[in-house]
């Protein structure tokens, strides 16, 4: 499926949703990019990059090209766009590393109030990401923990039985 949206062309693979696959065409300067959760669903408000606080996007729409201030004071154009994740890196503490094109993006276009944006919206995110994490490996402890004391108990019920039936 291939379509264009005012700079936008969505071209996805086939085992992709189209909705969910943009590439950066022409007269966009910034992509107002989301990305992917694990499960290949959508969030916005899980992980944006370059949206200062002055812009809403309450009523942008899929494709739209915005206006946003650029490195000047100049306006610039940005797309209300997904991006796929590329080669985003995850790591085990939760810590995400965006893929190098948006950071090279980030460096040439962005304005030193999206780039502490993007970094205070990063930050947030792995401490987020972090909490969940040490919330569910504490969890997962404690059922280890309690599946070592069933099995303990299990044995020593095992035990008392073959004592009973020895004696018997």
């Amino acid at each position: 499926m291939k379509r264009e949206l005012r700079g936008l062309v969505a071209t996805a693979p086939k085992d992709k949703n189209p909705q969910r696959y943009a590439v950066l065409k022409r007269n966009a300067t910034i992509a107002i990019a989301y990305f992917l959760n694990d499960d290949g669903s959508l969030n916005p408000h899980t992980y944006k990059w370059l949206v200062p606080a002055t812009i809403d996007l309450s009523s942008a729409r899929f494709g739209q090209i915005i206006k946003v201030p650029g490195r000047e004071g100049q306006p610039q154009s940005a797309l209300y766009a997904y991006s796929h994740v590329g080669q985003q890196r995850r790591y085990r503490s939760g810590k995400l590393d965006p893929f190098a094109e948006m950071l090279a993006l980030t460096g040439e276009m962005a304005t030193d109030a999206q780039i502490k944006a993007m970094e205070h919206r990063v930050t947030e995110l792995g401490d987020k990401l972090a909490a969940h994490r040490n919330e569910y490996e504490g969890h997962r402890k404690l059922t280890r923990a309690v599946a070592r004391k069933r099995n303990r108990l299990r044995n020593k019920v095992g035990k008392l039985s073959d004592k009973v039936k020895d004696l018997q």
